[in-house]
């Protein structure tokens, strides 16, 4: 490639070797051999990125990334929008769902709406961009919750969990089982317990300090959304969600989906702290494709209220 600085592009090698090296630093020996350069182009580099202080050696003579390298990733890191980090992801959701994808954050123990995309269905859903609903009835909401810290739970229950549909969790234990149950899996499902007639399911998105950053889910009618699709697509928002965190920075790699089978559900006290996501109930493309199709629901859950 014409115009470019072979300098330069071995000076930004050498620093994502740093980068992707475990925390100890490299030593000289190291960093030659990694970049397939000798001794005294190695030390120029060296002394230059130390100049400008993107590396910094140390007193065992190991060199690290330096303070003014952490100051390009928190620039970069702070230049993120969630929303324009999801947007492809939501368009390729609504795309093969053929559904309503929402892209929601958590303010309190609020879910608040960010983005919305729906397909061409004649049945609309009735959320707005900006609305407030609550996290305990929501799949955005409790997928939010599991992935954050346990007294997020807390104090959803704290404010209180009134009935909006003959389905909402409105007991503390229910909940925290319901919470329990979704650290398992990986993902959320809203079985018509906010809005009668719609189903829901969602997962969490997380960012590059491992916090909350906001949930997709696909929404349907509940009568051509039947409760055994909505479990069978939460592999896929799941990978979805993961798709949209690594956009955010979310350190190290993800698990494909979600591990554990849906008929294996645990108690509260069984779940574990912290989500699972992996996939051993791993769908193909086609059951993808068709677990949106209008089937009797035959698997629903007994409901923990």
């Amino acid at each position: 490639m014409r115009n470019v600085s072979t300098t330069l592009i071995k000076g930004l090698d050498l620093l994502m070797i740093m980068a992707r090296t475990k925390p100890g630093g490299l030593r000289l020996v190291d960093l030659q051999r990694e970049l397939g350069a000798d001794k005294a182009v190695v030390m120029r580099l060296l002394n230059g990125l130390q100049l400008r202080d993107f590396v910094r050696r140390d007193d065992g003579a190991r060199y690290h990334l330096g303070p003014a390298a952490m100051e390009l990733a928190h620039s970069f890191l702070a230049g993120i929008d969630v929303r324009a980090a999801a947007a492809p992801t939501m368009r390729r959701l609504v795309a093969e769902s053929g559904e309503t994808v929402h892209l929601g954050a958590l303010h309190d123990v609020a879910v608040i709406y960010l983005d919305k995309l729906e397909a061409e269905q004649t049945i609309r859903m009735h959320s707005q961009i900006g609305r407030p609903m609550p996290a305990y009835s929501t799949a955005l909401g409790k997928a939010m919750l599991a992935a954050g810290p346990p007294e997020l739970v807390e104090l959803a229950i704290s404010r209180g969990m009134p009935s909006r549909t003959p389905n909402t969790i409105t007991t503390p234990e229910g909940l925290r089982q319901e919470i329990a149950i979704v650290r398992y899996r990986g993902f959320a499902v809203d079985d018509v317990e906010n809005e009668n007639g719609v189903r829901c399911v969602g997962a969490a998105i997380l960012d590059h300090q491992r916090a909350v950053a906001g949930a997709l889910s696909i929404s349907a009618p509940a009568f051509r959304f039947p409760l055994e699709n909505a479990l069978r697509l939460g592999p896929m928002i799941a990978r979805a969600a993961q798709e949209v965190s690594a956009r955010l920075g979310y350190p190290g790699v993800l698990d494909a989906s979600v591990t554990h089978g849906i008929e294996e559900v645990p108690d509260a006290a069984e779940a574990g702290p912290s989500l699972h996501w992996t996939e051993s109930q791993a769908m193909s493309e086609e059951d993808e494709k068709g677990a949106l199709q209008t089937a009797p629901s035959t698997s629903a859950e007994p409901r923990r209220t």
